[in-house]
């Protein structure tokens, strides 16, 4: 049976630096002295390291390289990018909230789109309208007695009114209430929706 042979120990930290450089690692003496104050390489004055424990020290800080820092410092900024994640995920979440909710209000007709309630308003005013000039005419016997059975002082009275009520109905048309969007053809309606 085959024994093996017993682990390679170390007395000091410049074995330690010069077993490092021949295996062709480039650690510098000052890194080392500062790992061994941080606690990155285990050694204590007088007592040997093991070529275990070194190569142990060798993978940490390939890690620190590699990671940008430390184990500690790759596992905060993994913290850091989670959280960004999350928050990020969170506005999402919001934002889509607010989509459905708005899409539900429109479904169930709390919140109507706007050219809809333009289109809405301007019927209404066009019977507004038409029922008053229909009116108008309806009245012209009695505004005709009113003026003394003048006809062409009731019709004089009429066209004013007329002429009035156009007026008004064109200054309120002119409003940005009642902009309306009219689209060439159909391609314009989808590019909108």
């Amino acid at each position: 049976m085959e024994e093996t042979p017993p682990e390679r120990e170390f007395k000091t930290l410049m074995d330690v630096l010069r077993f490092l450089q021949g295996e062709g690692f480039s650690i510098e003496k000052t890194k080392l002295y500062q790992d061994q104050k941080s606690g990155l390489i285990r050694y204590k004055k007088g007592q040997p390291i093991t070529e275990t424990e070194v190569l142990a020290y060798v993978t940490r800080v390939e890690l620190e390289k590699t990671d940008g820092g430390s184990p500690i410092t790759a596992a905060r900024q993994l913290e850091k990018d989670n959280a960004a994640k999350r928050a990020l995920a969170l506005e999402l979440m919001a934002q889509k909230r607010e989509m459905v909710a708005l899409q539900l209000a429109r479904e169930k007709k709390k919140l109507v789109d706007r050219n809809e309630v333009d289109q809405m308003l301007v019927g209404l005013l066009q019977i507004l309208d038409t029922s008053a000039k229909q009116l108008m005419d309806r009245l012209m016997p009695d505004i005709s007695r009113m003026v003394g059975g003048d006809g062409s002082k009731a019709n004089l009275g009429r066209d004013l009114l007329r002429q009035e009520w156009d007026a008004m109905m064109h200054r309120l048309s002119r409003t940005e209430a009642f902009e309306l969007k009219y689209a060439d053809d159909e391609k314009d309606f989808l590019e909108e929706g």
